[in-house]
């Protein structure tokens, strides 16, 4: 059974979401700027990034990819999600009083990103 194949533009939104986060919890300006860069850079490569990581490609030969975003295309890829942006989003819960589905902050000890 063959994994489904991410697009470019799916794998570029998970970055972008991910930079939203960091940018909301104030990380270091430069990190989210990366991601957001790197998301757009993403969405006009001709490649396809979901091939490139399966047949093992340096993804750091591409303009705006370093290793820390090359890590969490590769483990968006390979798992279809990132830890990161599952661990530390808010999640979606039921409020008790109310049958609509509400977003809740549920931090986890595996949401604290390091500062550099």
């Amino acid at each position: 059974m063959k994994a489904s194949v991410l697009s470019n533009a799916e794998i570029a939104d998970r970055l972008t979401s991910l930079a939203q986060l960091l940018s909301t919890r104030e990380e270091n300006r430069y990190k989210v700027k990366a991601y957001r860069r790197a998301a757009a850079k993403i969405r006009t490569l001709s490649e396809s990034l979901d091939e490139l990581v399966r047949d093992g490609a340096d993804l750091t030969d591409y303009a705006g990819i370093g290793e820390a975003i090359s890590s969490a295309i590769r483990e968006i890829v390979l798992t279809g999600t990132l830890g990161k942006l599952e661990s530390c989003a808010p999640k979606q819960v039921r409020n008790s009083g109310a049958s609509a589905i509400i977003p809740a902050w549920t931090p986890s000890v595996s949401c604290a990103f390091t500062r550099s």
